[in-house]
């Protein structure tokens, strides 16, 4: 977490992380990558995320190394719908 990104990354493992679901319902964000490449993910494709997560149906996130903000979505991320489960 720094200045320019206040959503707090969790981080059990060297190059993996979690950010808790919003409102922790539900399994958190995994995200993929060192503390370098977390601390690099900007505040926008966190937020992203988080919104994402929210969305209907979506059940997993995982936000891999490359992720980036996108068009109401990060790019570089991974979803499982519920219908896949």
């Amino acid at each position: 977490m720094n200045d320019t990104n206040p959503t707090q990354i969790h981080a059990p493992g060297e190059a993996t992380g979690f950010i808790p679901a919003p409102g922790d319902k539900g399994k958190p964000i995994t995200v993929i990558g060192t503390n370098s490449i977390r601390a690099g993910f900007d505040a926008t494709c966190l937020q992203q995320a988080l919104n994402a997560r929210s969305a209907p149906g979506v059940t997993d996130l995982v936000l891999n190394p490359d992720a980036h903000a996108g068009y109401g979505a990060p790019v570089g991320w991974r979803r499982q719908p519920f219908w896949r489960m």
